[in-house]
């Protein structure tokens, strides 16, 4: 069986370890890989003493100005290439500890302001655009053997006009299967969010998911 949970530091902690893990935006202002290394590696075995095996983490997303987006703090850099070298090395540092780690949230939260637990955002970046900035630390993941990709309640349009993200076959399939090469567990950002249900029947949806090559579904 798969046992998640989210353990990324910071505000999203779940446990009360000493030392705590320190927030992503902690982790990129020190910018040690060795350092981050040892947090995951530890935070990995203690995950897997408790019987978790798979952790939601590392969040890959960059933005301009991380405190203004929702998700703030939980971002790492808005530098993408200090991202993905601390992203690397928190997965590194979790499946040396035989835990599952899991990069989100692909392709990319952070060029928009609004919280997908309520809304669904729209992206209006081209793919050109993308790869440029938001994509470096996802496939500086999947070349460090992330296990999983977790697929963002986003509307892209210059890349698929009709479908958020997680229920594109040219998002999932297409950029991060066939482009980005990832051959890992393509999973869902949760269902009960409003950035999907305010489009679709969960019902519906979770057809959509697989039928676009997801695998696995958070509700």
């Amino acid at each position: 069986f798969l046992v998640s949970i989210d353990v990324e530091g910071g505000l999203v902690q779940r446990f009360k370890w000493r030392p705590p893990i320190l927030s992503g935006r902690k982790q990129g202002q020190r910018n040690d890989t060795a350092f981050t290394y040892d947090q995951f590696l530890t935070a990995g075995k203690k995950l897997r003493e408790t019987g978790i095996n798979m952790d939601l983490a590392p969040v890959l997303d960059v933005a301009k100005n991380p405190s203004g987006t929702f998700l703030k703090s939980r971002i790492i850099s808005s530098d993408a290439s200090i991202t993905a070298e601390m992203g690397r090395s928190i997965i590194e540092g979790l499946n040396d500890a035989a835990c599952l780690s899991t990069a989100k949230h692909f392709p990319g939260h952070g060029a928009t302001t609004e919280d997908t637990h309520a809304t669904t955002p729209v992206v209006n970046k081209t793919l050109e655009e993308l790869e440029n900035y938001e994509l470096i630390p996802f496939r500086a993941g999947i070349e460090a053997g992330v296990d999983a990709v977790l697929v963002a309640h986003i509307l892209y349009p210059e890349l698929d006009s009709a479908n958020i993200a997680s229920m594109s076959q040219t998002i999932m399939s297409g950029l991060l299967r066939d482009t980005c090469g990832f051959s890992g567990i393509i999973m869902s950002d949760d269902f009960r969010m409003g950035g999907l249900t305010t489009r679709y029947d969960v019902g519906e949806a979770a057809v959509r998911f697989i039928l676009a090559g997801g695998d696995l579904i958070l509700c």
